[in-house]
């Protein structure tokens, strides 16, 4: 604790030349917003003109997820033809926050742009989204203790100094950016354990799992 409490003051002390990166967990949209996954019964489902396999093929025929994991961050890129597919339906792309042994079926998500980043376009029947995580939402949606909440504020400044470059940096804020990275590695490791992001496509309301992911 008295380590975090040094780097935060050094973080304020040190002057740098720089706008920090903007982070999700500073921005109001990021919120707790629970996913219902019961089943609609049949009658919704004929009011609604399609029944969920008939929704989960068209899932599984039109969707496609590339990701990688690079600086503590998820970036999934979901290209999706799925609106087309379902023109009178509300799509919406999210991504689930669970773990390994999650067994509910009510669970946090970022919907849209409540995510840490959201990005889409469109090109013909193809849409194209873009959605960046950061393994510390573990902490900011799952873990009730918070015990890692600094993760964010470390997350900021770790990317403002790597994008300075390690080679302009200053001899203190060398050792700044190699402390944050101690931090960012030590509460990486429970995440990495623990944590299993998902890629959730939501038609009309309801939630339809895609693939679910581990840090690697």
């Amino acid at each position: 604790m008295k380590k975090y409490q040094r780097l935060f003051t050094l973080i304020i002390v040190c002057t740098i030349s720089f706008t920090l990166f903007s982070c999700g967990s500073d921005n109001d949209d990021t919120t707790d917003n629970p996913i219902n996954n019961e089943e609609q019964t049949k009658d919704e489902e004929e009011n609604n003109g399609n029944s969920s396999a008939y929704i989960q093929d068209i899932i599984k025929n039109n969707v496609s997820i590339e990701s990688n994991y690079k600086d503590y961050t998820f970036t999934f890129v979901i290209k999706s033809k799925v609106k087309s597919k379902l023109p009178k339906a509300k799509v919406e792309y999210a991504v689930g926050h669970r773990t390994k042994d999650w067994n509910e079926e009510t669970y946090n998500a970022s919907v849209g742009d409540q995510a840490y980043y959201y990005s889409s376009y469109t090109n013909g029947e193809e849409e194209t989204i873009t959605i960046k995580n950061p393994f510390w939402f573990y902490y900011e949606f799952i873990d009730v203790n918070n015990r890692f909440g600094g993760c964010s504020f470390y997350f900021s400044s770790y990317l403002a100094l790597k994008e300075k470059g390690l080679s302009n940096l200053s001899p203190d804020e060398k050792d700044l950016y190699y402390d944050i990275v101690d931090i960012l590695d030590d509460a990486e490791k429970e995440a990495r354990k623990y944590y299993t992001p998902s890629i959730e496509i939501l038609i009309d309301n309801k939630s339809y799992t895609v693939r679910t992911y581990s840090i690697p």
